[in-house]
């Protein structure tokens, strides 16, 4: 099968990114051809990512507020030159919004959809004004706000990566035939399991950890709707337990060191940055939990990652982190947004842990990348199987 993989992330850092690499890593195994169209690699990341498959790298402008609608404008032509140059696509598989100015009259065919959450829930969960700064209308609830909803309606099948992003199409897109919408979890990458002490050592060296502090460890990019300044209230009302925040991921973190130097809590926040997938491993081993404070996850596959590893989460329970971390089990989930619950959370698991087995749930077979790529290539067929039909339709109507 030859397939057009639409993904801005493909080569930045975030979820969507990690997922679409890991799923077209799958589906180059399994022999299929993959063409990727995406933004230009982020350079933090571009030396870290073997690429398995052809990537079109679509420039996009560097100018405030246009760099996702450049790629959107551009993203045709660079696929009517592929088509030229290579043959017509079997799917074309769209991830978020990438689409968005991609009509079936210029790219026909079978058309997936992956969505990772909806723009507009964003926006209900954080309670975000859209329009309050331009700084706001770059982000996944800015534009996305005016566009999904066209990538959406016009795919032959949806895969959502949750049931909570399933019902928030639902409610949102009622004319979406519930048919269309396939639900398929992203795996674990179960390498996430080798850490090696060395690469420890060095982490608490260069963190400035000692064997006595306690760390709390948060995985994502720094981002509004990630609730790090909740999080670091949290970490507030824990001096005395000498834990040490690590937020591993990108994003400008100034913000964050300037609010915690004047709560006085900055010498136990470190902005670790981009990480080796090695230095990740070792970051989770060395950790004691994972704080997710998110007001909002269509999945969280750092939660995913972290129940695996056995490693306790405290989180909200908001969007659909409940379906990866079990209150009590391998986790706690409190009320967003209650700084004080969540402090007591996470001083309950530094204090006596968590008991049976934390990891049960991830070591399921829904959790699998290969049943995750099976179902992913079945949506395919289906996708075939409708558009084949509604061309069809249409050319019943154009001969009666």
């Amino acid at each position: 099968m030859r397939i057009a993989f639409l993904c801005y992330e493909f080569l930045q850092p975030g979820g969507i990114g990690v997922y679409s690499r890991r799923l077209i890593s799958e589906l180059t195994s399994d022999g299929h051809k993959i063409v990727v169209f995406c933004a230009p690699a982020n350079p933090d990341l571009s030396h870290r990512i073997p690429l398995l498959s052809e990537v079109k790298q679509v420039p996009v402008s560097g100018l405030p507020l246009t760099s996702m609608l450049s790629f959107w404008t551009r993203l045709p032509i660079a696929v009517a030159r592929e088509r030229v140059r290579g043959g017509p696509f079997d799917v074309v598989h769209s991830n978020a919004i990438a689409d968005a100015f991609l009509s079936k009259r210029r790219l026909p065919g079978p058309r997936i959809v992956t969505v990772f959450h909806l723009g507009r829930s964003v926006v209900r969960s954080a309670g975000l004004r859209v329009m309050a700064s331009p700084r706001a209308l770059r982000t996944e609830y800015g534009l996305a706000l005016a566009v999904e909803g066209r990538s959406i309606r016009r795919a032959d099948q949806l895969i959502v990566i949750s049931d909570s992003t399933r019902r928030e199409v639902q409610a949102a897109f009622p004319d979406v035939a519930p048919g269309k919408v396939s639900v398929i979890p992203p795996g674990v990458d179960t390498q996430i399991a080798t850490s090696d002490e060395k690469t420890a050592s060095y982490l608490r060296s260069k963190w400035g950890i000692s064997r006595g502090n306690k760390i709390l460890l948060f995985v994502g990019r720094i981002k509004d709707r990630k609730g790090l300044p909740l999080l670091l209230k949290v970490l507030k009302q824990l001096e005395e337990e000498s834990a040490k925040l690590v937020i591993v991921g990108g994003g400008d973190g100034s913000r964050i060191a300037r609010t915690a130097q004047k709560m006085g809590i900055g010498n136990q926040v470190i902005l670790a940055g981009y990480v080796s997938d090695q230095e990740l491993r070792a970051a989770y081993s060395i950790s004691q939990v994972l704080v997710h404070p998110s007001v909002m996850e269509g999945y969280g596959m750092t939660l995913a990652e972290s129940v695996y590893l056995g490693l306790p989460v405290v989180a909200f329970g908001v969007g659909a982190i409940p379906e990866v971390v079990q209150d009590g089990v391998n986790g706690f989930l409190v009320e967003y947004p209650n700084v004080s619950a969540f402090a007591r959370a996470v001083r309950r698991v530094l204090s006596v842990g968590l008991e049976g087995p934390q990891n049960a749930t991830l070591k399921k077979p829904r959790f699998d990348w290969r049943l995750a790529t099976v179902r992913t290539l079945a949506a395919y067929e289906r996708s075939i199987d409708t558009n084949h039909q509604a061309m069809a339709d249409e050319d019943s109507k154009s001969g009666s």
